[in-house]
């Protein structure tokens, strides 16, 4: 008799050399290969249950598609709320250095940016305008435009924190503005 495991063994001894089982180590009289109507459960062990892999598995799998939907769904809301920060600090960004002055500027990027996020459902934003040059509309310098939006995160019943900059230069063809 040759083991296969710590579990099954083959009897090579009957000669026919055609894989029936010899007695498990549980000693259960079901000692030859499942046969339908046999009465012998498929695992061999004595009181085993048929059928109960498929439904763990029905059951796994039904978790893991759970999860990765809600994982879909929050990531892909979340690079909305991204693509709509992004576009609002580059339309204020425009808006500022079209402006005529620097005070006019911050009021219309500051508006521009909060509509933005309100057409697409987000709460205003904070905006913070830096330039490289004193004062900010002078020719040839460069304008950042950074905005900071809270955007809810409905699975998670939270909020993130996104950011987004965007650099414009100012026309060097215009006159100085304040």
């Amino acid at each position: 008799m040759r083991r296969l495991s710590e579990r099954w063994s083959i009897d090579t001894a009957n000669g026919r050399g055609d894989g029936w089982f010899a007695k498990n180590r549980w000693g259960s009289g079901c000692l030859t290969r499942n046969r339908r109507g046999s009465g012998c459960p498929a695992s061999g062990k004595p009181g085993a249950e048929r059928g109960n892999a498929i439904v763990e598995l029905t059951a796994m799998l039904m978790v893991f598609a759970l999860t990765a939907a809600v994982a879909i769904v929050t990531t892909s809301d979340l690079l909305a709320h991204r693509g709509a920060v992004v576009a609002a600090a580059r339309d204020a960004s425009r808006a500022f250095v079209r402006a005529e002055s620097a005070e006019q500027g911050r009021i219309r990027a500051t508006e521009l940016a909060a509509e933005s996020l309100r057409e697409r459902g987000l709460p205003p934003p904070q905006v913070v305008i830096s330039c490289s040059a004193v004062p900010c509309l002078t020719p040839g310098a460069e304008v950042t435009v950074t905005v900071h939006a809270e955007v809810p995160v409905p699975v998670l019943r939270n909020t993130v924190e996104i950011s987004a900059a965007s650099t414009m230069p100012v026309d060097e063809l215009r006159r100085q503005r304040e």
